[in-house]
C-alpha cells in the first residue's frame, strides 16, 4: 500500500532510488533539454527557512513519488499563503488506480493544515494524447481551474 507524508530534503535526498525517479522525472519532461543539476544544498536551506516542503509516496520503505512544494506569502498577496509545486514525479508502476489522485489530496489537505489558502500547480503541455488529458483530468477533478500559461526560452 502506498502511503503519503511530509519528509525531510535531508532524508529524501538520501534515498537509495531517488535518482530513479529524477531520471524518470527528466525522460517524462525532457522536452526543454535542460541538464539535471539539482542544487540539494539550496532545497534544505530553503527548507531551512520554512519555504520549502517535500510530500512524499512511499510503498513500505521505497520512494514511489514526490511533490515538492514552494510555500509563502505571494508577494501580492501578502496575507495569503500560497504553495507552488517545484516538480512532481509518481514513478511509472504507481501511474493506475487512484494512487496519483491520493498524492495529491493528500498534499492538499497537509497543505490546508499548514493555513496554505491558493495552491498553483504547473503541467507540461509537450505531453500529447490521453497522459496529457489524464493530468488535466486529475487537477480539474482536485478542484483546479486553467488559470494561467508559462512560456519558456533558453538563451545562450
Amino acid at each position: 500500500m502506498v502511503t503519503f507524508g511530509w519528509q525531510s530534503c535531508r532524508k529524501l535526498f538520501a534515498e537509495p532510488n531517488l535518482w530513479d525517479l529524477i531520471n524518470e522525472q527528466q525522460g517524462d519532461l525532457g522536452v526543454l533539454q535542460t541538464p539535471v543539476d539539482p542544487d540539494f544544498a539550496r532545497f534544505i536551506q530553503l527548507e531551512d527557512m520554512g519555504l520549502f516542503f517535500a510530500w512524499v509516496a512511499r510503498e513500505g520503505d521505497r520512494l514511489a513519488g514526490y511533490i515538492g512544494w514552494f510555500v509563502q506569502p505571494h508577494l501580492f498577496h501578502k496575507t495569503t499563503l500560497h504553495a507552488v509545486d517545484c516538480g512532481y514525479l509518481l514513478s511509472r508502476p504507481y501511474r493506475k488506480g487512484m494512487t496519483g489522485y491520493r498524492m495529491f489530496s493528500s498534499a492538499l489537505e497537509a497543505l490546508e493544515e499548514m493555513g496554505v489558502k491558493r495552491v498553483m500547480l504547473h503541467h507540461k503541455i509537450h505531453y500529447r494524447g490521453a497522459h496529457d488529458r489524464d493530468q488535466a483530468m486529475l487537477f480539474e477533478r482536485l478542484g483546479f481551474v486553467h488559470t494561467d500559461d508559462i512560456y519558456s526560452k533558453a538563451l545562450g
